[in-house]
């Protein structure tokens, strides 16, 4: 979800940086959530014009209308969760990270590692998207996460804001590569058997970025990046999904990892890359219809048609 700038949204950022991340930090684990999740829903009263995007989306794809201002409200608590749950980096120590998420499968993840070729663990913009990154790399794998580009547009304050998010993202054991550049670290990074976490859904902002596929997802025609299966199909390593949902017990959040696949090493038709790519997308859509409101697309759904 993209909330565009103006001197309200800097107003805000004044309170969420310099009051609520500093509350954040007091707060036992991981009640914080909640605290984020009720800034969502004031923001979900104040916005009028964005609220009326997303639940006309909503609406349009599921036609559960008597549920759809359920959803729009919880989606925009997931999007204010996702946006400040950094703020609880700091204080997060080894013994903590169950509060926050279970993993459910680190036994695919294990069986993958052992084939020697390095995992490509492609994963969706479901839920807390760098919790599970954060847990990973806590529970001591070597692990890599391929961002995309900064945000643009900002305000001056947003600049700092910005640079400050960065500086606590950089607070997880992992390493950040940037999808604009070459990808030799990912190519080396799998090459020493580590794992390398890539969207397997695109990024936000009404961007795409490198090859892209059409896909039959929630009955329409979206574009994927098909950059996951091929990076897979150039080094041999295993593709492993991870989506995130809601949690079962103490833990709001649970990660799931299914099992892994391999991808031939041979240069793929459109045809063998869409099938691939859609093996994904299949896991993404089983998600999002039990859980709509953890997806964070849902003000540019239509926007992510393909023209074919």
């Amino acid at each position: 979800m993209i909330i565009g700038e103006g001197i309200s949204k800097d107003v805000g950022r004044i309170a969420v940086w310099f009051f609520l991340r500093y509350m954040i930090l007091a707060l036992p684990s991981p009640s914080e959530v909640n605290v984020n999740g009720w800034l969502g829903s004031w923001f979900f009263l104040c916005s009028r014009t964005k609220k009326e995007l997303v639940c006309k989306n909503l609406a349009t794809v599921f036609g559960k209308r008597s549920e759809v201002n359920r959803f729009a409200r919880k989606a925009f608590q997931n999007h204010f969760i996702d946006q400040y749950l950094i703020f609880s980096f700091p204080k997060m120590r080894t013994q903590d990270m169950n509060r926050y998420l279970t993993l459910d499968g680190c036994v695919h993840l294990d069986d993958a590692l052992k084939r020697g070729k390095g995992v490509i663990m492609i994963h969706g913009h479901v839920g807390p998207r760098l919790l599970p990154l954060f847990h990973l790399g806590r529970m001591g794998y070597k692990i890599h996460q391929i961002e995309g580009p900064a945000v643009e547009g900002l305000s001056l304050f947003g600049r700092y804001c910005a640079r400050q998010k960065r500086l606590l993202e950089r607070l997880i054991p992992a390493n950040f590569i940037d999808g604009q550049q070459f990808l030799r670290p990912a190519f080396e990074a799998l090459k020493r058997n580590e794992i390398v976490m890539i969207a397997g859904d695109g990024m936000g902002g009404r961007k795409f970025m490198g090859r892209q596929v059409t896909v039959d997802f929630l009955g329409y025609r979206l574009r994927f990046p098909a950059g996951p299966v091929i990076l897979a199909g150039k080094t041999g390593a295993s593709l492993v999904p991870l989506l995130t949902v809601n949690g079962e017990g103490d833990a709001p959040y649970r990660a799931m990892i299914y099992p892994p696949w391999s991808v031939p090493k041979t240069r793929l038709g459109k045809e063998e890359l869409t099938s691939e790519v859609k093996k994904f997308v299949s896991l993404l859509e089983t998600v999002v219809r039990a859980y709509p409101y953890l997806w964070h697309f849902w003000d540019e759904f239509f926007d992510r048609m393909s023209d074919t």
